[in-house]
């Protein structure tokens, strides 16, 4: 948590009622879409988990997502869906079968052929991140790329469902 706390922590509470628990972490300076996962590292380490940011809407079938990701023996998975405008995203290029192959943050026009984009939500193997994860580090800027140039088995899982930005009040005014 970082921005207008209480109003989350008020609304979700401790998550009982949605059949969930939550643990809440308030960031009072920025840790990284990465790094934001450090304080809770120990708890995320034994099985898969997911990471959807908070900021993004979108419907999503996380169980064909889950059985994706293992069907495809994958490390990590990035949720991707079509944009014409990529400039203010992380670009997947994937191969045939659905491997990311390479990542580029928020490219320029030149920089990629691809129109997939990242949707923040993702599915992680804790054994190819839990030792990695560190305050200020970013997925799109320093994870995503060194799990593909180390060879790890990054997957794109596409969806057709538009993904709606609310990144500032009048996004979210707009959706």
């Amino acid at each position: 948590l970082h921005h207008l706390p209480d109003t989350i922590t008020e609304y979700l509470g401790d998550g009982k009622k949605y059949n969930v628990k939550i643990n809440y972490n308030f960031e009072s300076e920025i840790l990284g879409t990465a790094g934001a996962l450090e304080p809770f590292i120990s708890k995320l380490c034994d099985d898969h988990f997911f990471v959807i940011y908070g900021d993004n809407f979108t419907k999503i079938n996380l169980k064909s997502l889950f059985k994706y990701h293992l069907d495809k023996k994958s490390d990590f998975t990035i949720v991707m869906h079509y944009r014409e405008d990529v400039s203010h995203s992380g670009v997947l290029e994937c191969s045939e079968n659905g491997r990311v192959i390479d990542f580029v943050e928020k490219p320029k026009p030149e920089d990629t052929s691809s129109n997939w984009v990242n949707a923040g939500i993702y599915l992680i193997d804790p054994g190819i991140i839990c030792n990695i994860i560190e305050k200020g580090l970013d997925f799109g800027q320093d994870i995503i790329p060194k799990l593909i140039s180390n060879k790890c088995k990054v997957f794109g899982f596409r969806i057709d469902d538009e993904v709606i930005a609310i990144d500032t009040p009048q996004m979210l005014e707009d959706a």
